[in-house]
């Protein structure tokens, strides 16, 4: 009795372990390895079998694992940064290391414009008399006339003959530009004034600092810019008469000017 009880047992025992035994014999490995087309490992790529929900990375080698793998036909897919994505069918078991070659991926990237608003703070000096304020200066020599504009000053060797001075500097440290002329013959010496009418500027500007030198060596000190009035741009004829008279020195000073369109 006893031996057909120790019989049984060992039966039943048999018939337990005939699955896990069978289920073990039907799971194999699935190694692979990564490569450029240099010849060199892929590391960190991720690999994965869709089929059975599992992945794994590829270490310093490039070499992949997976263990326990029920024998059938698996889609791998790999990826990595900067290769192109590759997928293969496979079929287990394998014989040998499963050997892969991962393409580099060239991506162009869109061009990015970036544009910027520059907030500049302008530290040259402008100062510009209007036609009103060259009426209430009428009769004066162009020094003179500048005069009341801060950094200049004026330079005379005689009555009715004066030249600017802007921060210091005349003569041919001046520029002086007449409707887009150069006007230079101030720059002789201290006895030549500006041959300037100031009655046919309609407005002058005066640029002090770095800006002015942008318009040539001779214009370090500074630009004195006379602009005229615009051309009339309709029918008929105009005319304009200034008379200016001084008792000091009994000066006077007559100009007049006629304008058609």
């Amino acid at each position: 009795m006893e031996l057909l009880k120790i019989s049984l047992l060992c039966f039943y025992l048999f018939l337990g372990l005939l699955p896990i035994s069978t289920t073990a014999q039907n799971n194999y490995p699935l190694k692979g390895k990564l490569y450029d087309s240099e010849e060199n490992p892929i590391i960190g790529a991720t690999v994965l079998l869709p089929k059975i929900n599992k992945g794994s990375i590829s270490d310093t080698s490039g070499i992949f694992n997976f263990r326990n793998i029920p024998m059938g036909e698996y889609l791998v897919q790999i990826s990595n940064i900067g290769f192109e994505p590759f997928e293969t069918t496979i079929k287990l078991p394998l014989q040998e290391t499963l050997k892969i070659k991962l393409e580099k991926s060239i991506q162009l990237l869109d061009d990015i414009t970036v544009e910027g608003i520059k907030n500049t703070t302008t530290m040259n000096s402008y100062s510009t008399l209007s036609a009103f304020e060259l009426e209430q200066k009428s009769g004066k020599s162009l020094g003179e006339t500048l005069e009341s504009i801060s950094g200049v000053n004026v330079l005379k060797t005689g009555p009715g003959i004066s030249k600017p001075i802007i921060n210091g500097l005349h003569s041919n440290r001046i520029l002086i530009l007449n409707n887009g002329i150069r006007q230079e013959g101030q720059q002789w010496g201290v006895e030549h004034a500006p041959e300037v009418d100031p009655f046919m500027a309609d407005n002058i500007q005066v640029i002090k600092g770095a800006e002015s030198v942008r318009f040539g060596a001779d214009a370090m000190g500074g630009v004195i810019i006379l602009n005229p009035p615009k051309l009339p741009n309709s029918e008929g004829i105009t005319g304009e008469i200034q008379l200016t008279g001084s008792s000091n020195g009994r000066q006077g000073v007559v100009a007049g000017k006629l304008e058609g369109g």
